[in-house]
């Protein structure tokens, strides 16, 4: 594998985009005839956020589901994408179990390698019931208001600390255990009047405000500053680093052939590019 990553690194000083990534193809394909360098499958682990992962088995997805598998399968290969709680996909990634997780930020200590490319840009915002007058300027703005969170998630850093400041005061802090309704749990919470604010990524908000007949009852307060998401391959798996390259090299094909517009426009996404 340090000969794989030397001749990569080679590469980018001497080949043209083009032959860089069929340079990676065949070094991931010369990798597949060996049993013990990796399997035929990647597995990948998630939980529910459309529209980057929705349901896997479904026609739609998610289109961070759907980039993954175009660009993976033209290497030769298959995917093994499953739901499951978000803690314990970072758990299984850590510990080698599986190949990877989509929609990581970038944290460090997760055991993850990540791609140069990232899979979309997530913006958290704090959202209320419509109508409600609230305006947020910090964390000190959230005193006297029950605020939601999910279990796991990362948040802005003034936020994390708020979060940890206030563990076990259910007045301030509700925090949901990680699961594929937490979000649900959450925005029902918020219109019922169980919570004041509650905080998620913005896109994955709003895609539930339909199904849960509440779009017309909520409305965003703040929003955070852009995080780039990645899928995140396990740093306990050889070939991780090759996978990672792959997934960068063929995010920027699909950008360049229109793939990718093809794959957003099912969504309703722009380019995050």
């Amino acid at each position: 594998m340090t000969l794989a990553r030397s001749c990569l690194g080679a590469a980018d000083r001497l080949l043209s985009p083009a032959l860089s990534a069929l340079l990676t193809w065949f070094i991931l394909w010369s990798a597949a005839t060996s049993a013990d360098v990796r399997a035929e499958v990647i597995t990948l682990r998630a939980d529910k956020g459309c529209p980057y992962v929705c349901d896997p088995a479904a026609d739609h997805p998610g289109y961070a589901v759907e980039v993954a598998r175009e660009v993976f399968t033209a290497l030769g290969y298959t995917l093994d994408v499953q739901l499951t709680a978000w803690e314990q996909a970072l758990s299984e990634a850590k510990q080698g179990r599986i190949d990877g997780v989509i929609g990581s930020s970038a944290v460090p200590g997760r055991g993850l390698i990540y791609p140069v490319e990232s899979i979309g840009i997530a913006f958290n915002v704090l959202a209320v019931r419509k109508g409600e007058r609230f305006a947020y300027r910090d964390a000190s703005s959230l005193a006297g208001h029950r605020l939601g969170a999910i279990a796991g998630y990362s948040y802005d850093p003034e936020i994390v600390l708020y979060l940890k400041a206030h563990v076990g005061d259910p007045a301030a802090v509700q925090v949901t255990s990680n699961s594929d309704d937490a979000l649900d749990i959450n925005l029902r919470a918020l219109v019922g009047g169980q919570l004041d604010v509650m905080i998620d990524d913005a896109n994955v908000i709003i895609a539930k405000l339909d199904p849960l007949g509440i779009r017309d009852r909520i409305e965003f307060a703040h929003r955070f500053d852009d995080d780039p998401l990645f899928i995140g391959f396990s740093a306990a798996r050889p070939t991780s680093a090759l996978y990672a390259r792959a997934l960068s090299d063929g995010i920027v094909r699909l950008r360049g052939t229109g793939g990718l517009e093809r794959i957003l426009a099912r969504y309703g996404v722009p380019d995050w590019r």
